[in-house]
């Protein structure tokens, strides 16, 4: 057996592993290998299988050896390019903070459910008082609490289907559901957010039978959730926060009125 500084091995004649290595030997025999070249294949540092042939054709004007490891090369090369193209997919699509979709994410879940109507919950949330948190106790303690928030969204509709708009604001589109379901859903999130010690979330809903004209939803539901929003304010005796400016759905909304 031969070891090539490159981490390649060549055994040109199993014969040597009859002594060292008889099971190995009586295995390779069984399937008729006499002989074989095995080169190791990296990914982002670390071993993850060997590119390998055996009873190859010997060839003196060929370096087998170093073609192998120039294709092992190659494939450590598409893996960590594809690793990357995936990593990159997943950032455009997932808030790194909360885990959930992020607004590039929704506004292709509105297309797609546009282009094929059916019937739609939405809900729409904001965390209350978000600037008072990390005013008050830093910014860390805003961070946990927009993590809360989703976690309560994703109870009652399952992550899957929740969307971080930015800053405080998330937003939840349930497709297909029965507008008793729905109700009952949004019942239970309330019911939850009520509970919730430390955290106040501003809830609006609406269901629609048609999501053709799913943006002007999407902007009553954030209607109705800046209306909960000024009440939570009112009842504490406090002036509300400035809010962030009309998401996109409202430009959106705007435009395909045109």
């Amino acid at each position: 057996m031969v070891w090539i500084p490159a981490s390649s091995v060549v055994i040109d004649d199993i014969a040597v592993l009859k002594d060292d290595d008889p099971v190995d030997y009586e295995n390779l025999r069984r399937q008729g290998i006499e002989r074989l070249i095995a080169t190791p294949i990296y990914h982002g540092g670390r071993l993850i299988g060997y590119l390998c042939a055996d009873n190859y054709e010997r060839d003196d004007r060929i370096n087998t050896v170093a073609v192998f490891e120039i294709v092992s090369y190659f494939i450590a090369a598409k893996l960590a390019n594809h690793r990357l193209v995936m990593e990159l997919n997943h950032l455009s699509r997932y808030d790194a903070l909360t885990g959930l979709r992020n607004r590039n994410a929704l506004s292709m879940a509105v297309d797609a459910l546009m282009q094929h109507p059916s019937c739609v919950g939405i809900v729409y949330a904001d965390v209350n008082g978000l600037k008072e948190i990390n005013d008050t106790r830093g910014h860390q303690a805003g961070d946990e609490a927009l993590q809360r928030a989703p976690l309560l969204l994703a109870k009652c509709y399952g992550s899957e289907n929740a969307y971080r708009m930015g800053g405080d604001e998330f937003l939840v589109l349930m497709p297909l559901v029965k507008a008793l379901d729905f109700k009952a859903s949004f019942r239970c999130l309330r019911e939850l957010v009520g509970r919730e010690q430390g955290l106040s979330i501003a809830l609006g809903s609406d269901w629609g039978a048609d999501t053709t004209h799913l943006n002007e939803a999407i902007c009553r539901t954030d209607q109705r959730m800046y209306s909960d929003k000024v009440e939570f304010y009112n009842r504490r005796g406090k002036k509300r926060e400035s809010r962030h400016d009309l998401n996109a759905f409202r430009r959106m909304a705007a435009q395909s009125d045109v």
